[in-house]
């Protein structure tokens, strides 16, 4: 990125993502699916944005920062679908992301 912001860049990425992980399951109930992922595909087009098109160290920081908070979402956004599934298709789904065993099918 830029010479001399490096631990800054994984501060402001990981904080963000830290408070929206905390917050998001108390909130997250209260706010429909279909809007969650709507607010989930703006906040990824804004950080998007905002890192390439940004000026000096604040544009990239703050695309930095709102993509902390998009990950937490999205991770937040899965694991509540996931819970709706039946155990072996979650385990299906994750086979190509981990090692699985064949026998917990």
């Amino acid at each position: 990125m830029f010479p001399g912001i490096t631990g800054i860049n994984g501060i402001v990425l990981a904080v963000p993502a830290a408070i929206a992980s905390l917050t998001l399951p108390m909130l997250g109930s209260r706010i429909p699916y279909n809007i969650t992922i709507l607010i989930n595909t703006v906040l990824g087009m804004l950080a998007l944005l905002s890192c390439t098109l940004g000026t000096g160290m604040a544009g990239p920081l703050v695309g930095t920062a709102i993509a902390g908070i998009t990950s937490a979402l999205g991770q937040y956004l899965y694991l509540a679908v996931a819970a709706s599934f039946d155990q072996r298709v979650v385990i299906t789904f994750s086979i190509g992301t981990s090692k699985c065993q064949r026998r917990h099918l």
